[in-house]
């Protein structure tokens, strides 16, 4: 199995699971995760892939990451998912960085960007997009020095 480092140097998908692939965008800058179902067993998979690129993570580099759920049927923010997310955001407080969280438009949007607005820190900021190029762009302009 390729190493981390070895991944972050391609732009190929690694299928961390079933329902869960995990891409490095610009040289390993960004890692993104695309979620296909609300499944236990996918979000496990998630949760343990993230894990591993957050805690991997190095220290002198904004942590910048995608969690695409918008192909992910059925979505819902079940406190699974929630505890889950809140586990996520809290490893490696010391990091900055961004997360861009990508979804349909859809009610259950909403619920996430409430959720997503209640998790503020100070150190990693979360927004909500429509769009991947939205989000993507997003996190190249914090990695670029911007404050958009």
């Amino acid at each position: 199995m390729p190493s981390l480092e070895q991944l972050k140097r391609t732009t190929q998908s690694e299928y961390v699971a079933p329902g869960v692939a995990r891409r490095w965008l610009d040289g390993g800058l960004i890692v993104w995760f695309s979620i296909e179902s609300v499944d236990r067993n996918v979000i496990d998979a998630w949760g343990r892939g993230a894990e591993e690129a957050i805690m991997n993570w190095p220290a002198d580099r904004p942590f910048l990451t995608v969690q695409d759920f918008s192909n992910c049927d059925g979505l819902a923010l079940t406190p699974y998912i929630r505890k889950k997310g809140e586990y996520l955001a809290n490893l490696r407080p010391e990091l900055p960085g961004r997360n861009a969280v990508i979804l349909r438009r859809s009610v259950a949007a909403q619920a996430v960007k409430m959720f997503l607005m209640a998790m503020k820190d100070k150190r990693r900021e979360r927004r909500l997009f429509f769009s991947t190029p939205d989000g993507i762009e997003w996190l190249r302009q914090y990695h670029q020095g911007g404050k958009a």
